[in-house]
């Protein structure tokens, strides 16, 4: 189970890093277009600091999140269950 989640959680991770490091503006104008109105208000705060960073700075952070997840799926793949 615990490698299942691993994996699930590191794909997820690793596509989200992948998009934010190729396409760094791509995620913020599909929540202003479609997800904005289904979230509370702190969430959408979040949204807004995270849309004032620079797209060198959007890009590192993706490069982070494809690192991170490359080592969750590194450690679901030696798991045992």
């Amino acid at each position: 189970m615990t490698t299942a989640i691993g994996y699930i959680v590191g794909g997820l991770a690793l596509v989200d890093g992948l998009i934010g490091a190729l396409a760094p503006r791509w995620g913020l104008q599909v929540w202003e277009q479609s997800l904005k109105g289904h979230f509370p208000e702190p969430v959408d705060r979040v949204a807004q600091e995270y849309s004032r960073l620079s797209e060198p700075a959007i890009r590192s952070l993706g490069v982070w999140e494809v690192t991170l997840a490359s080592l969750i799926l590194w450690l679901a793949s030696r798991g045992r269950d």
